[in-house]
């Protein structure tokens, strides 16, 4: 036995023989190459060459993984393997299965990846059978099929790295396994060839035996007559695969049957469907060179004797009235959401191409090749290889111009004509009629600077016209400026700046982007105000799907806060609490919409559809369903709230509560209703700390007490300053908590290490500032003038200023008004001043 690796997946294998790049080697010395961690070999397969019977589970998820997450996710797994691995057992073979995963960031999707590799022993298999095994379970829809590759797969090695650039590692979920039950072609010594169950197949001994002689009989039957009967040369290749699976296997273990199948496939084209007439007749049995033989003889000599697809499908739904039923509604989808038919490869990579140019300014490697494209609903999606074996993914809305894009160097996202380098021009419209102090001979472009902003311009910008709201249909406004005069747009020709943004954009994409293949007049709506009759059909009403979001997800409206008042550019008022450390962050609208696609992902089929889903997954339906959510999570108090609990101290992984009577703090975890926005960033470790009271030399103890000693040598002293940086960690003000701290050096005294250690300690909750805010100003005027500044300390403990100079007033006025609290008498030392 030997195991072929190579170094790793970049290595070059074109041209080249395997023994080339990837050599035979001994399983002792494979196994000694796959323990060192982090390495990026991969196993070399070979479909002619049987495999321990493998399987991949991947998942892309928006959130961090948790540990509820993969827990469930290998929940899902394992139940999946017992249900696929149970008839083997019930047919008295001994199986086993051990699961490897790789987990994390992924890189390349730019989002957070759930891996699953399991390793089942017990069995051999050529792994691209393995595909036929999992349609004959119906497991094909949950399992990664991308694994089994026709000819060869590369397939990533036990404690291997994805790629240089992807750190993930596939490890073991049980580290005591040996490395050699996650090899594929390691076999067991009691191994046994791949039999289809019983109760899949239905088989008989004479049932083969008859298959066995159908497939010889058909060396010598098959008639050698050309079929001149017309191609069915436009029926969905995705279709004739899904019927193909819902028959039952006597239909291929039957003559009769088996050749209707190869005449009905031969009718769809000369040899377009061979292999998967091929992949129908195959039986482990009987997967012989001669029965595949037996195969290509057939189809390549049979005339279709009248018979079509047609009968096909009359089979499938009898057999599979279910599966036909789920293979035809997938077809009509796929039908209604492409205008790309017949589109040629060309026409697509010069698109893609030209799409990469405009939306990256510095391109690491060129497009290469177009993996597979969609125009649906007006967005042209197309996935690439570039020229670093890296995969690419971009999106453009053909009524809009946006663009994103995502790739092994990051994410790009704007509109294509978001400046005036960039703007595209006017056309076959005069918009100078929107108002009478417009010259008609002016030559316009359009810019899309924001989501919310367009903006038409003269060449010489004498004249500029601003739309506002233009995401939102029947609430935009436009004013225009010209001569240094501005005036505001009726209602009314708002329809003609829409005409002329649409008209403009065709345009951009006939001419630009040279992709006039791809505009759909009836479904290109600039503006979203006229929706297109079909675009809805089918799906549920926005208020349905938060209330079926909400159903599915009950504790989401405790975890996103709507604040009208936090409103910015970058942010509009909507607050997510961490699962993970229930701490409150203002987070973008796009966090959010990603956040909703991830979830409506993962809901049942009962409860969203295909469409649903396309809707939530389109601009405007983010938009629309975000809009619902944001409108039940409104919480006009919550900036009052926010940080606004005097009895907390948060830090990283906790609070300390002093709400309690007995006025000791309570070190305690974090609660969504804390409504905590700023914690420390240092941890908290209880046994750590009765450590360090327990013994006074503990680790780092010391050094801090000698640096708090040099800097404030009368104990009395350090022990009222520490009394008084401890009391701040409670927002009551029980004490004017007012403190100057003076030095007659003019430097190395300790300040900036104490102003450090004090940043340090009260994170977020520290301000610094400088020393005009705490004093008064040279002018009466100016007595008020720190009203204005308070905003930032909101929630505050800790304000600093530094360098205080000997002609400087202190504002003793505002700072009993930010300080003051019921005097305490403090017994210390006589305080000598110094002149």
């Amino acid at each position: 036995m030997s195991v072929r690796l190579v170094e790793s997946q970049r290595v070059p294998r074109k041209g080249l023989a395997v023994d080339d790049f990837a050599q035979k080697r001994s399983v002792e010395d494979a196994l000694a190459l796959l323990a060192i961690p982090g390495h990026t070999r991969h196993e070399f397969l070979s479909s002619r060459v049987d495999t321990r019977l493998y399987l991949d589970y991947d998942e892309v998820l928006e959130s961090p993984l948790t540990p509820e997450i993969l827990k469930d996710r290998k929940d899902k797994v394992v139940a999946r393997l017992d249900a696929l691995l149970g008839p083997f057992s019930e047919d008295k073979t001994i199986v086993y299965y051990s699961i490897a995963s790789r987990h994390g960031f992924s890189p390349r999707h730019g989002k957070f990846k759930v891996s699953f590799r399991p390793f089942v022993r017990g069995l051999s298999i050529p792994y691209t059978e393995i595909p036929l095994l999992l349609r004959s379970m119906q497991q094909d829809d949950f399992w990664d099929l991308s694994v089994y590759k026709e000819g060869e797969q590369l397939l990533a090695a036990i404690n291997g790295v994805k790629d240089r650039d992807d750190p993930r590692v596939l490890t073991k979920e049980h580290a005591d396994d040996p490395d050699a039950w996650y090899v594929a072609q390691i076999l067991d010594d009691n191994a046994l060839p791949f039999h289809m169950p019983l109760e899949l197949g239905q088989s008989t001994t004479s049932s083969l035996s008859s298959l066995s002689t159908s497939y010889t009989t058909s060396l010598t039957s098959s008639t050698s007559s050309t079929s001149s009967t017309l191609r069915e040369s436009n029926v969905d290749a995705v279709l004739v695969r899904d019927v193909l699976a819902c028959l039952r296997s006597e239909r291929f273990r039957d003559y009769a049957s088996w050749r209707t199948v190869g005449f009905a496939l031969k009718s769809l084209g000369d040899d377009v469907y061979l292999q998967e007439f091929q992949e129908f007749s195959r039986i482990p049995e009987y997967d012989s060179t001669e029965a595949q033989k037996a195969c290509r003889e057939l189809f390549e000599r049979a005339s279709t004797n009248g018979v079509t697809f047609g009968t096909l499908r009359h089979w499938a739904k009898e057999d599979d009235a279910e599966g036909y039923q789920r293979a035809c509604a997938a077809y009509k989808m796929r039908s209604e959401s492409s205008i790309v038919d017949r589109v040629t490869y060309d026409k697509i990579l010069d698109a893609a191409r030209i799409l990469y140019t405009k939306l990256t300014s510095t391109q690491t490697a060129p497009i290469t090749s177009v993996l597979r494209h969609d125009v649906s609903k007006a967005v042209f999606d197309v996935h690439v290889l570039l020229d670093d074996a890296t995969e690419g993914h971009m999106t453009m809305a053909l009524d809009t111009l946006h663009v994103r894009g995502v790739f092994h160097v990051g994410t790009f996202e704007k509109y294509l004509n978001d400046s005036e380098a960039t703007a595209i021009p006017v056309v076959g419209v005069e918009i100078a009629s929107v108002h009478k102090d417009l010259p008609p001979d002016l030559q316009w472009r359009i810019m899309r600077p924001t989501g919310t902003r367009a903006v038409f311009s003269t060449e010489s910008n004498r004249a500029m016209i601003e739309v506002l709201n233009v995401n939102s249909p029947g609430k935009e406004t436009a004013n225009v400026k010209y001569d240094l005069k501005t005036a505001a747009i009726k209602k009314g020709q708002l329809s003609l700046l829409n005409d002329a943004y649409k008209r403009a954009i065709e345009n951009a994409v006939v001419n630009d982007m040279n992709m006039g293949w791809a505009i759909n007049i009836g479904t290109v709506n600039i503006y979203n105000s006229e929706a297109s009759s079909d675009a809805d059909a089918g799906r549920h009403t926005d208020e349905q799907l938060i209330v079926s979001l909400l159903d599915a997800h009950p504790a989401l409206l405790g975890r996103v806060k709507f604040a009208p008042r936090a409103k910015t550019d970058n942010c509009n008022g909507l607050f997510h609490c961490d699962p993970a450390t229930n701490v409150w962050t203002q987070r973008h609208n796009m966090y959010f919409e990603a956040m909703l696609v991830g979830l409506f992902g993962r809901m049942p089929e009962g409860d969203v559809n295909e469409r649903d889903r396309r809707h939530i997954e389109s601009r405007r339906g983010r938009f629309d369903v975000l809009y619902g959510l944001a409108s039940r999570a409104l919480d006009e108090r919550f900036l009052e709230r926010l940080d606004a609990n005097p009895d907390l101290f948060a830090v990283a992984n906790g609070c300390f509560d002093f709400s309690s009577s007995s006025g000791e703090p309570v070190f305690r975890p974090l609660a969504p209703e804390d409504a905590v926005s700023a914690p420390a960033k240092w941890d908290y470790c209880a046994a750590r700390a009765a450590e360090h009271r327990a013994e006074h030399r503990a680790e780092h103890r010391a050094d801090l007490e000698r640096f708090l000693a040099q800097l404030f040598p009368i104990a009395e002293e350090r022990r009222l300053v520490l009394a008084y940086f401890a009391s701040l960690m409670t927002g009551h003000r029980y004490a004017k908590k007012f403190l100057v701290l003076t030095d007659r050096r003019s430097g190395n005294n300790g300040k900036s290490s104490l102003l450090l250690l004090l940043e340090m300690f009260f994170g977020e909750n520290y301000c610094q500032r400088s020393t005009k805010f705490v004093c008064r100003g040279d002018r009466a005027a100016d007595r008020n003038a720190h009203d204005a500044g308070t905003e930032p300390f909101r929630g505050a403990r800790l304000l600093l200023a530094e360098e205080l100079k000997k002609h400087m007033v202190l504002d003793d006025a505002m700072l009993k008004q930010l300080t003051g609290g019921a005097g305490v008498t403090v017994a210390g030392r006589s305080y000598q001043l110094f002149a």
